[in-house]
């Protein structure tokens, strides 16, 4: 499973779904699904800003959040979309969206 938070316009190349499959089901591999949630970013948290390193923590600015693709700044109240993607060998991902944008 992967989960990203994306930029604007990193963001404007997925189309808001609930699920959607984007790869379908092969002999050898499982059928790959999306969730694509846009919203308005929050105030990062604490907890959110943390980078571990060897188990160390490092914490980062909190001014906002980077982009998962382009490392571009979201900073609160910028336009995010939130990225899930998984197999059909896992249940649907909880929404984790909420903790992020509004």
């Amino acid at each position: 499973m992967s989960q990203k938070l994306l930029c604007d316009e990193c963001g404007s190349k997925y189309e808001p779904t609930l699920k959607k499959e984007v790869y379908a089901r092969s002999d050898f591999e499982p059928a790959e699904y999306i969730r694509v949630i846009k919203g308005i970013a929050k105030i990062p948290t604490r907890e959110q800003r943390m980078m571990y390193i060897n188990g160390e923590p490092l914490p980062l600015d909190m001014d906002g959040y980077d982009c998962d693709m382009c490392h571009a700044k979201i900073m609160p109240d910028d336009k995010a979309t939130c990225l899930t993607i998984w197999t059909e060998r896992r249940p649907t991902p909880a929404l984790w969206e909420k903790d992020f944008i509004q």
